[in-house]
């Protein structure tokens, strides 16, 4: 069965999360200020969820500042 380019997304995805939550756990490394810090995969999550703000926030501006395709027809 041949990959395609999303599932080695999702593949990557996911063991990103993993080595992220095993080994930064396992290392102890980085000194969280916050309680939430603490969670595993936490940088994983909060990118991914940027990531979609950044997404949804470029679709509404585009709603908001695009003009009708003959705006500039006389």
């Amino acid at each position: 069965m041949k990959m395609t380019v999303k599932g080695w997304l999702y593949v990557s995805c996911v063991l990103i999360f993993i080595l992220e939550a095993v080994f930064l756990t396992a290392l102890g490394y980085g000194h969280p200020h916050f309680p939430f810090e603490k969670v595993p995969g936490f940088g994983c999550i909060l990118g991914f969820v940027g990531a979609g703000l950044i997404v949804l926030i470029a679709k509404l501006l585009s709603k908001i500042l695009s003009k009708k395709e003959d705006y500039y027809a006389e």
